[in-house]
């Protein structure tokens, strides 16, 4: 996952997951466990990712609940993403 989490590759693992296939558990867990790192360290290019809801609703609020969760988010962007949620 660091592999494709750096300054010279985000762009091309957010694209790169927003086109695979989604519907099975671990599929769907990796895109989203992708997903939360790509808000603790990119949040500017991961956000539009999950605004545009390019991902199924148990990736885009999975992606936001491990964002949530950990430590290296601010408050005010855990507050953000809260209100992001899909219902």
């Amino acid at each position: 996952m660091a592999y494709c989490m750096d300054e010279t590759r985000i762009d091309a693992t957010l694209r790169h997951l927003s086109e695979v296939p989604q519907g099975q558990y671990y599929v769907d867990m990796s895109i989203a466990w992708a997903l939360s790192l790509g808000l603790i360290k990119f949040y500017d290019k991961t956000l539009p990712y999950l605004e545009q809801r390019v991902f199924t609703k148990f990736v885009h609020n999975k992606a936001l609940q491990k964002a949530r969760e950990s430590y290296r988010v601010p408050a005010e962007l855990k507050e953000h993403l809260n209100r992001m949620k899909i219902k």
